[in-house]
């Protein structure tokens, strides 16, 4: 046997973000309710109760906040980088 060739997929396989999320917490040991305190603080709840907005944490990366929730986490220069 030469090995296995997987099939070849009728549509392009994604991993969903929980899945990630499960990846990250049983597989490489990272603890998530830990990362969450790490992300959030007083700013963000205050500009929460503000309507949202940006707040630049103290690495110096924005988190933007709309309706209660940390909704993503943008690079110092504001620019994405490709996934």
């Amino acid at each position: 046997m030469h090995g296995f060739t997987p099939p070849c997929p009728s549509r392009p396989m994604r991993v969903s973000d929980h899945a990630r999320v499960r990846y990250l917490e049983r597989v490489k040991g990272v603890d998530i309710e830990k990362l969450d305190a790490e992300i959030l603080s007083p700013a963000m709840v205050l500009a929460d109760d503000m309507g949202g907005g940006k707040v630049i944490m103290k690495t110096g990366h924005k988190a933007v906040v709309r309706d209660g929730v940390i909704v993503t986490v943008e690079s110092k220069s504001g620019r994405r980088k490709g996934r």
